[in-house]
């Protein structure tokens, strides 16, 4: 299963399982929220992670996915942009 996270340093991470190390998960991709100044980049950039796991999960539709992080408000706002980028 493909994971779209968000790290405790406003980083989004997508990750997959690790088919050789039990419990860890090896990272696809990073976009660092702490390296923009919010606004039209901040959009950006949540439309570039939502797009890019989109793009995974089209590829490899048997994998599935997941959004999680510590903020209800963040994973429902990511949830939605993936699901937008999926239609």
């Amino acid at each position: 299963m493909f994971k779209l996270s968000e790290t405790l340093g406003k980083t989004w991470v997508i990750t997959l399982p690790n088919s050789e190390e039990r419990h860890w998960e090896t990272q696809l991709a990073e976009f660092d929220f702490e390296a923009v100044d919010g606004g039209k980049a901040e959009g950006a950039l949540i439309l570039a992670a939502a797009h890019s796991l989109a793009a995974l999960v089209r590829s490899f539709p048997e994998r599935g996915w997941e959004v999680t992080s510590h903020i209800p408000a963040h994973r429902a706002a990511m949830t939605a942009a993936v699901e937008s980028a999926l239609a």
